[in-house]
């Protein structure tokens, strides 16, 4: 209950309610899930999501910042024990007139919804023993400690438990006794000796059916026994489905991936959230059998994202907060984490990784401390950055790991490759490997099939790439001591593989390329063809089933089950997949992604251009200015993601992302090496000379050969008229301690590089003054810009930092094209920018007056090409295409037209004869879709929607992507691939029944029995069929959401692969198999008369 002298304030985005004392909260609207009118005493009532930002007057010798960002306000009443856990907070009004005129104008403008509903008061005071939460989570923690000591059940079903009561689905009494109900569930199964009938799996379902506690909410939704119990049942029949589920987790996992927990401290609480699979690293592997004693904990705010950076705030006690966590540990079910350290990427994203002591298999102590001393030896290296770095070897990703010695592959040690005057190393990070030896590791890795010659590698403490060297005999490989061994290390039993290059990427403009491709002389012309030539494609994406299926391939979505061929058989069969609302928004969903990108971020696709590993020319063929670009021509030839093979010798541009400074794009010479000479072996990499006075790499963005990745432009219309010097910055020495370097001192760096985390500030400054002065990326500021990004870049191995104060001022305005949404009004440049305006007040962004950017329209390259693309009407004429859905749906459509063609061929297949069976395997999609619809949503109390995961994008309300929602999306697809795999597999394999030679790895021209084949098309018949029926229409056996749609999609996209594979294999397929070989379109299809299921 907040003081009743308080003024609130509603904007567009937030309500801020504060004090003449100058206490103020924040409270997002996004974050309030109800707001609550109570007309019996003038109050509302809002019930959050996440804790509001609390600010203290702050006092101190630094004018600009007037408040200071606390973990609670003692002053109000809420002390920082409270904060974490209080998500219901009361305001009143001074009278009910006043209030019903504020919550008139919330309404009219639409700011919030709002709940009359009658509240009680009810007083601290009178409340009973168990609704005291502080008290009830010392209570809880006491309980979770005891069971743990005591064996009877696994942390990791502990840690849910707590995970429960921290992330405030349940109140602490509630999580008391749902510890009891565990472990009599558990202890009564040791006495069967039966598997327990839970697992980490099912208990995940606990956060999707706690409903949040609002008016109207049923309290028995909200019931312990009753919610444990759904949950044992789940597990009881999904371990009678599947035996040989793992007793602890559930869900088998891949080889390479491990489960994981996580923890999220933000300014107010520590969230928790797992165990969910994750690729290894080198600890990891090591210890995999005591993965529970490892922790990856994220520092962030509340909602997840970065914690926020404002010139008026202080953050200083959210920091202090962070560097306490980091010397205290965090302790989960009486289990004590400590921190242990963070790998590169980690700590740019601000996680790090804490372990709790445990006993190895070897019967061994391990501590944090004995972890890092069995990696190598760090002593020698006294500047705690690059120690940090250097540790966190041993946790990049590594999803493969070959046993050297099983292998009999050896090494051996060869020199560095330097400039004649020693200053320059042009092998700086990459090794050589024999083609023996790759046909070794070849097998270990998934990307087998494209044999890649370039690997990026861990391996004791020596990271770099690998390139393949014809020349060498034996199964070897070869290090560079000097630029690769980072540290002496004793543990070299495995060869870790971050990457390799199995494939060439794509080349993608960015608004710093653009800039200096624009000061260099490209002309405007090429980036207009280019943008009108990726326009074009999203124009005619949803026009036809044939751009339709092309596009999906090049975007590689649902290619592992087969969307983009399911889409082209529907229209060969006469139906139009648009006509399905789910096809269709997933579809729209990917173009409206790539739009966005187009606009926002000048993500322009470049037809003559590749993105590739770099490697050094080991046998001196090249000269300097000259590279040697290898990729596969035939890559993606069937799928529509072939790169264009017009490469020819001559003159191309060479660059690296982040390029700032103007000399970060070269123009050099692509020379290609005659037929039978050891570089014509490599394949997707581009080798530079080890010739000249200085390598080519460090020329852009100070780039190295450790695994790095250049981009490569050889469209002639490309080439600039000028070109400008490489910048060369000094190599700055950190001062070093007189002393080893302590964890303590890493977990100080830790923290000051996230208080000193400016790197996209940086970035962002820079594109805003290139683009206002008329000398662009050569004006003096944006030399200076590009100096500190380059500090800031090194920053994680130096712990120099850039100092805030010495960045150039931003000028008065923005460019348009950095605008959310194409601003209403614009200014010219050299206009006086007024204080305030009229409507200042509402244009008010987060309530701490920094008000809305005022933009002037840009007249350069990135200004146009923003304006270029019309992101409304676009959609509006060309994407969301007004389709008739009248008449039979189209999943009627296609049952039909597989029925007759069964009949038309007298198969014995009977799709009712396996309906059980398909509605388990419904249900087990849509439980598995719908766990990763929550574990990858930002609000614990919203998960992501269908299309999101089905499409694995995360898309942004509030404007473009965050980093960490685009670091999710990429491991959201990796996981609905995995996932879309495994279904498939689990169709496939259970078509063909037990004994039987599984189909689930068959190739397409694989000999089966007949027989076989139709039992798979009988099950994947019914998979669809079952797909299409309502839940209250499902037999006893289903347990699903009955709220998903892309079942029968992935459904679908098994029948008519099976039905073709049948065809083929009774060789009375003339026209590519049973389906889509009909020529009608639109109607009812070749089936006549539809088969009409209660369909969804």
């Amino acid at each position: 209950m907040l003081p009743r002298d308080v003024i609130g304030k509603f904007m567009p985005q937030w309500l801020t309610v504060y004090n003449k004392d100058g206490y103020r909260m924040d409270f997002h609207n996004d974050t309030i899930q109800d707001l609550i009118a109570s007309r019996n005493d003038a109050s509302i009532t809002l019930v959050l999501t996440e804790p509001p930002k609390m600010y203290t007057p702050h006092k101190s010798d630094n004018p600009n910042q007037e408040w200071k960002r606390v973990q609670g306000l003692v002053n109000w009443g809420l002390i920082r024990e409270y904060s974490a856990s209080c998500l219901v907070y009361r305001i009143f009004f001074t009278s009910i007139n006043d209030m019903n005129e504020v919550l008139r104008s919330v309404k009219h403008r639409d700011i919030l919804a709002i709940t009359y509903h009658d509240l009680p008061s009810v007083l601290w005071s009178y409340m009973e023993p168990e609704s005291n939460h502080f008290l009830g989570r010392q209570q809880f923690t006491e309980k979770a400690k005891r069971i743990l000591a005591s064996g009877n059940v696994h942390f990791a079903h502990l840690f849910q438990v707590q995970a429960l009561v921290w992330n405030n689905y349940i109140n602490p009494a509630s999580g008391i006794e749902l510890l009891r109900i565990l472990e009599e569930v558990i202890k009564d199964a040791k006495e069967n000796q039966v598997a327990a009938p839970v697992t980490t799996d099912a208990m995940k379902g606990l956060r999707q059916k706690i409903p949040y506690p609002c008016p109207g909410t049923d309290p028995d939704e909200l019931n312990v026994i009753t919610l444990m119990t759904s949950i044992m049942n789940e597990e009881y029949e999904a371990r009678a489905e599947n035996p040989k589920r793992d007793r602890i987790y559930g869900v088998k996992i891949p080889g390479h991936q491990i489960y994981i927990f996580k923890a999220m401290v933000t300014p107010t609480r520590v969230l928790l959230s797992g165990p969910e699979p994750d690729s290894k690293n080198r600890v990891l592997r090591k210890y995999h059998e005591n993965n529970d004693y490892f922790l990856r904990v994220l520092f962030c705010e509340e909602d997840g994202q970065d914690l926020n950076f404002h010139p008026k705030v202080d953050n200083e006690p959210i920091f202090a907060r962070f560097r306490h966590v980091m010397d205290e540990g965090i302790t989960i079910a009486g289990r004590k984490f400590d921190f242990l350290g963070f790998s590169h990427s980690s700590l740019r994203s601000h996680s790090a990784w804490f372990s709790a002591p445990f006993t190895d298999s070897n019967f061994e102590r391990q501590t944090p401390a004995a972890i890092l001393q069995a990696l190598g030896d760090f002593s020698e290296i006294r500047v705690p950055a690059k120690c940090a770095a250097r540790i966190g070897q041993a946790f990049s990703e590594t999803p493969y790991a070959i046993p050297i010695f099983e292998t009999g592959i050896c090494h051996r040690s060869i020199p560095d490759v330097k400039s004649e005057d020693g200053t320059r190393v042009f092998s700086d990070g990459v090794g050589t490997i024999s083609r023996e030896a790759l046909e070794e590791i070849w097998p270990y890795l998934s990307m087998r099939a494209a044999a890649p010659t370039c690997l990026q590698i861990r391996w004791g403490g020596c990271k770099g790439m690998l390139s393949l060297d014809t020349r060498l005999e034996g199964r070897v490989f070869c290090i560079r001591q000097e630029s690769m061994m980072k540290f002496p290390s004793d543990d070299l039993r495995e060869l870790g593989i971050c990457d390799a290059s199995s494939k060439p990427l794509r080349l993608v403009l960015n608004r710093q390329m653009i800039k200096i491709l624009e000061d260099m002389g490209t002309t405007n012309d090429w980036f207009f063809r280019l943008q009108n030539n990726a326009l074009d494609i999203l124009r005619n994406a949803t026009a036809d089933a044939t751009n339709t299926s092309y596009f999906l391939d090049y975007q590689a979505i649902g290619v592992n089950m087969g969307l983009p061929k399911l889409v082209k058989q529907l229209e060969k069969m006469g139906i139009d997949y648009r006509r399905d609302k789910f096809l269709k928004s997933a579809v729209e969903h990917v173009v409206f992604r790539e739009l966005r990108l187009l606009k926002h971020k000048a993500r322009i696709p470049v037809d003559k251009g590749v993105t590739l590993f770099g490697v050094m020319d080991e046998t001196g063929f090249l000269d300097a200015d000259e590279v040697f670009v290898t990729y596969d021509k035939t890559h993606g030839v069937y799928r529509g993601r072939r790169i264009n093979s017009t490469l020819k010798d001559g003159q191309i541009i060479v660059t690296r992302s982040p390029a700032l400074h103007p000399g970060d794009i070269q123009i050099v010479n692509q020379v290609t090496p005659p037929q039978g000479h050891p570089l014509r072996s490599l394949q997707n990499c581009i080798v530079f000379s080890q010739k000249g006075k200085r390598d080519l790499p460090s020329m852009l963005s100070g780039g190295d050969l450790d695994g790095d990745l250049y981009n490569i432009i050889w469209d002639p219309d490309a080439l600039p008229d000028n070109y400008f010097l490489p910048a060369d910055y000094p190599r700055v020495k950190p001062k070093p301690l007189d002393r080893p370097v302590k964890p303590q001192d890493i977990a100080d760096f830790f923290v000051d590089f996230m208080r000193t985390d400016i790197l996209g500030m940086i970035a962002t400054r820079h594109v805003v003054l290139a683009d206002y002065h008329e000398q662009g990326t050569t004006h003096p500021d944006c030399i200076s810009l590009a100096g500190m990004h380059s500090t800031a870049v090194d920053f994680s191995k130096t712990g120099i930092p850039v100092d805030v104060k010495a960045l150039p001022k931003n000028p008065p305005f923005r460019p348009d094209f950095l605008a959310t949404a194409p601003p209403l009004k614009t200014y010219e440049k050299g206009q006086i920018a007024h204080l305030r305006d009229d409507d200042e007040d509402d244009n008010a962004d987060d309530g701490m007056a920094r008000y809305k950017a005022k933009y002037y329209e840009s007249d350069k390259i990135l200004g146009r090409l923003y304006r270029n693309v019309d992101e409304k009407k676009i959609w509006d004429e060309d994407i969301h295409r007004i389709i008739n859905t009248a008449g039979p749906s189209v999943w009627d459509q296609l049952l039909t037209v597989v029925e007759s063609e069964v009949n038309k061929y007298k198969l014995d297949v009977d799709w009712t004869r396996r309906s059980d069976e398909a509605w388990k395997i419904r249900g087990l999609y849509e439980s598995t879709i719908t766990g990763k619809m929550w574990d990858f949503s930002e609000n614990p109390r919203a998960p992501l929607t269908e299309v999101e995961v089905f499409c694995g994008f995360i898309l942004n309300k509030r404007g473009a992507q965050t980093r960490r929602q685009g670091d999710s999306s990429i491991k959201l697809k990796e996981e609905i691939d995995r996932i879309m795999t495994w279904i498939v597999k689990q169709i496939r394999d259970r078509g063909v029944g037990d004994g039987a030679e599984t189909l689930s790895t068959a190739t397409d021209a694989d000999a089966a029995p007949s027989r076989w084949r139709e039992d798979v098309v009988e099950l994947c018949w019914a998979c669809v069929a079952v797909a299409c029926i309502r839940k209250e229409f499902a037999p006893i056996v289903y347990h699903g959401t009955g709220e998903l749609e892309s079942f029968r999609v992935m459904a679908a996209c098994c029948l008519l692969k099976e039905l073709n594979n049948l065809a083929r294999k009774m060789e009375v397929s003339a026209g590519g198999g049973f389906v889509g070989v009909g020529r009608g379109r639109g109607g009812r299809g070749r089936g006549g008369a539809s088969m009409i299921l209660p369909i969804r």
